[in-house]
């Protein structure tokens, strides 16, 4: 892993006062993380992206799956996934250091079309998200990406096809049969998708199996099936993990009640929305926000 990676993320993260929370640096959706130390669990929904990770190590867990990923790796996400991330190594001399960028599936599949004699593999092995070992030269291409967060003139011509680049390599390298499933124009992840896309927009409204399934395009049965396989959780446990997200959300930036969140995010029943949200998040709603507002 080059050095230079490592040193231009350490001093980005510096200037932009990064910290767990992903910091834009000039470059789009492009982002920087960084810890001092391990963290608690940092509840989020991960956008389409990939992750390459510099320094340190931090895990993810997503639906029944657990990641785990340190220098020299990325975590590449495909679709909108619901995630329990922590840091697990980091100090103040070895900081958690990780760069983040948007995976496009449009840009995956342009590209995918020019390259010859690749093959996506066995449709039933389809997951959206997934850790490897990064090649030298996405990790190069990850260099050549923060030095041009200081020259913004380059930058403007420079970073499309810089990032195009870094998609070319995740589809060569040695997980990009794992992207070419997802992003197949017709195949199954692409059908999940649809259904995942369909459920993110209106995770607060009541949900029927039957409609995600034909959205998909495929039978309730199969459509089970595979939307597990590719997202690791049921649609059930994917919607009930967005509303209890987003039930957070609220309660810590627009001080809502209990009651409020539990409405707003599709409850119908505020002891039952109680319950759900101390199982996942540890504690009651009230006493949960009342405590992080404290530690903010």
């Amino acid at each position: 892993m080059p050095i230079t990676l490592r040193d231009g993320l350490a001093a980005l993260a510096e200037s932009h006062r990064a910290g767990l929370e992903p910091v834009p640096i000039g470059l789009g959706d492009v982002s920087v993380m960084r810890a001092h130390e391990p963290s608690g669990p940092l509840y989020t929904v991960y956008e389409p992206v990939f992750c390459l990770v510099a320094q340190g190590a931090k895990q993810a867990t997503i639906g029944e799956t657990m990641h785990e990923f340190s220098a020299g790796q990325s975590l590449v996400v495909s679709v909108e996934l619901p995630a329990i991330a922590r840091v697990v190594r980091a100090s103040p001399e070895a900081p958690y250091l990780a760069l983040a960028a948007p995976l496009k599936l449009d840009l995956l599949r342009e590209i995918m079309a020019e390259m010859s004699g690749r093959e996506a593999g066995d449709e039933e092995k389809t997951a959206a998200s997934y850790v490897h070992e990064a090649d030298e030269e996405l990790f190069e291409c990850g260099s050549r990406l923060i030095r041009l967060a200081s020259r913004p003139d380059s930058a403007a011509v420079l970073l499309p096809s810089l990032l195009r680049e870094m998609h070319y390599w995740l589809l060569a390298g040695r997980q990009g049969d794992s992207l070419r499933r997802m992003a197949r124009p017709d195949g199954q992840g692409e059908r999940v998708a649809r259904a995942v896309r369909h459920l993110r927009r209106e995770f607060a409204r009541p949900m029927r199996v039957e409609t995600l399934a034909e959205i998909a395009h495929m039978s309730v049965s199969s459509f089970h099936h595979h939307f597990k396989a590719v997202t690791s959780m049921t649609p059930l446990q994917y919607q009930k993990q967005l509303r209890l997200i987003e039930a957070r959300r609220l309660l810590l930036a627009e001080a809502t009640s209990a009651a409020h969140a539990a409405y707003s995010v599709g409850y119908e029943s505020v002891p039952q929305f109680t319950r759900e949200y101390a199982r996942m998040f540890g504690t009651p709603p009230k006493r949960d926000a009342d405590r992080l507002r404290a530690t903010a």
